[in-house]
């Protein structure tokens, strides 16, 4: 790790950039459904370990495992809640209700 890239790390910009993409993989990390915290937890170490060098280069690195990490956060919860829905439906038609 070595500062390359410092506009991205130092910058106004950057930094609200970077702790919008860190408070939503903390928000993301607190939903308790298995799966949905490891990849943001890895972004945001990532990111932190850019930021302790001004490197950008690592920094954007983890920036893009937060938005990995979002996309799989994301889709597990629509696939809960339409599946989930789905679910729902076929369990009232196998009752009569």
């Amino acid at each position: 790790s070595r500062p390359r890239l410092t506009q991205v790390c130092t910058s106004l910009l950057g930094r609200t950039v970077i702790g919008l993409a860190l408070a939503l993989m903390s928000i993301s990390m607190m939903i308790p459904i298995p799966g949905t915290n490891t990849l943001p937890a890895i972004g945001i170490f990532v990111t932190g370990f850019g930021l302790l060098n001004d490197d950008g280069a690592i920094s954007l690195g983890g920036l893009v495992l937060c938005v990995c990490g979002f996309i799989l956060s994301s889709s597990i919860f629509l696939a809960i809640s339409f599946g989930g829905s789905s679910l729902l439906d076929i369990t009232k038609g196998a009752l009569g209700r």
